[in-house]
């Protein structure tokens, strides 16, 4: 059985990160490896050991933890693992894990890159409040007006849409959109079959430990 830990190390690069460790070796070790070789559209990645891990209960807008929190909930996703430090709302370097559960072992089966290249931004800006064939009653009270009042898209619902709902239009386009997304693996530019396995009871406490304490 592997084990998987998060710890505050001195990097190579010579700063202080909280990184994966997995068997005791930091992961951007692992990602050097994995990524020996790799074509040019990946050596951008390395040399990783600055790179955030994603796994926290604190994002600069609420809706990203949120969104981080559902899919660290559920027992099959393809999983963000790590991000750009510096602009951590899932639209800069993303590296997943595609993870199932499996009795009581935890399984990364492989490690990738989101391809953002095949995201549709037209397509995820119809995926929030924009989606009003979904409302339910509550919706329509809550939001109806803006249907009602103004064409999506223009500048009375963009100054609506982020002035008063700005909340619940990311959350929903983190939901309606990216986690589909996410969870389409032909979205991934895999580069790493490691299948790790962790004992679940373990995972399942650093998890909560992350969503807990680490910001």
């Amino acid at each position: 059985m592997d084990t998987l830990e998060i710890k505050q190390l001195k990097t190579p690069s010579g700063f202080p990160n909280t990184v994966f460790c997995i068997n005791g070796k930091p992961i951007y070790e692992y990602l050097s490896e994995w990524l020996a070789g790799a074509p040019d559209s990946l050596q951008f990645i390395l040399p990783a050991d600055d790179l955030a891990i994603c796994w926290k209960n604190v994002f600069d807008f609420e809706p990203d933890a949120k969104f981080m929190k559902y899919i660290l909930e559920q027992k099959q996703a393809i999983t963000p693992i790590l991000s750009c430090p510096d602009d951590m709302n899932f639209s800069c370097l993303v590296l997943v894990a595609d993870v199932i559960r499996q009795n009581n072992v935890v399984l990364w089966r492989r490690i990738g890159k989101i391809d953002h290249s095949k995201e549709d931004e037209k397509a995820e800006a119809l995926s929030g409040l924009a989606q009003y064939e979904k409302y339910t009653d509550e919706d329509w009270d809550r939001f109806g007006e803006g249907i009602i009042n103004y064409k999506i898209g223009s500048d009375e619902w963009n100054k609506w849409l982020w002035g008063k709902h700005w909340y619940e239009e990311s959350y929903r386009r983190r939901m309606n959109y990216r986690y589909p997304f996410y969870q389409n693996p032909d979205n991934t530019i895999w580069f790493a079959d490691c299948r790790f396995s962790f004992d679940a009871k373990d995972y399942d406490m650093l998890v909560e430990r992350c969503l807990r304490d680490f910001e």
